[in-house]
């Protein structure tokens, strides 16, 4: 139900939706590459113990763009040949090789590479593998991804407050890349919105680390706006980084939600 609210706050929160498809194995020697996102969530530790005595790497940080390679070894306890074939992977830029199938009673080696071009942060890339069409064995590689050019917490700005409040909110820009990145001024796409908020920053340590502040003017009316901030650097590579702003300035008193979607009602619903 809708509520009232007098000068409180409540969290923004986004959510990012992924598409997913399958893949299809090979014969022979197995290469299998990721195209899309897709997961099957299944523990089977007890198969993996069966085949793989550790199938989890813990990488550490890695350098966004860079290709891991991690080699797992596997075992068939079986008396008869063992068929393995890839089920699924969960994150573009994955390759796998590995015989599609394993004598009796023998080990052998399942490499799995990943390219970290498109993620950033903590991350796990997972394989998931069938054995003999009936065991379900997963594989992961966990590292964090770190990109060249970091924004602390998060790469964008989320800011509500009152008419007559005096909000901020504060980033960090972290310089991962080797040449020195020095920050020559700010600039938004949306000038309108310049009576909204200002930002500035501060220089932590000179061409790797600032601080970026933005803070709410007092306004004359509420209501919902998104900017882009655009900070401008000397970098050879990023000359420009973009970030989002979305502001939120509140009445005193206001509504929470603001509106409420009850889809299709028939008349139905009010029979007795």
């Amino acid at each position: 139900m809708p509520s009232l609210r007098l000068k409180s706050q409540s969290p923004e929160t986004r959510t990012f939706a992924f598409a997913n498809s399958g893949l299809r194995p090979l014969t022979g020697l197995l290469i299998a590459v990721a195209t899309c996102l897709v997961w099957v969530n299944v523990t089977h530790s007890q198969e993996r113990n069966r085949y793989v005595a550790d199938g989890a790497v813990h990488l550490g940080d890695v350098r966004q763009g860079e290709v891991v390679e991690r080699r797992f070894q596997y075992r068939n306890p079986e008396r008869s040949s063992l068929k393995v074939r890839i089920e699924n992977l969960s994150h573009p830029g994955m390759k796998i090789r590995m015989p599609a199938e394993l004598a009796a009673e023998s080990t052998g080696w399942i490499t799995v590479s990943w390219d970290t071009q498109t993620v950033q942060g903590e991350t796990t890339a997972e394989v998931l593998l069938r054995f003999n069409e009936a065991d379900y064995v997963p594989l992961s590689l966990t590292a964090r991804v770190v990109p060249p050019i970091e924004i602390l917490p998060y790469p964008a700005v989320f800011i509500s407050g009152f008419r007559d409040e005096k909000t901020s909110r504060t980033l960090e820009i972290v310089n991962h890349d080797t040449a020195p990145l020095n920050i020559v001024g700010l600039s938004r796409e949306n000038v309108e919105l310049s009576e909204s908020y200002s930002a500035g920053f501060t220089t932590l340590e000179p061409g790797r680390r600032y601080r970026l502040n933005v803070e709410l003017k007092p306004a004359e009316r509420a209501g919902r706006s998104a900017d882009v901030m655009k900070v401008l650097t000397d970098h050879p590579r990023f000359p420009v980084i973009r970030i989002p702003v979305n502001v939120l300035i509140k009445d005193d008193v206001y509504i929470n939600p603001e509106s409420i979607d009850f889809g299709t009602i028939t008349s139905q619903a009010f029979s007795p």
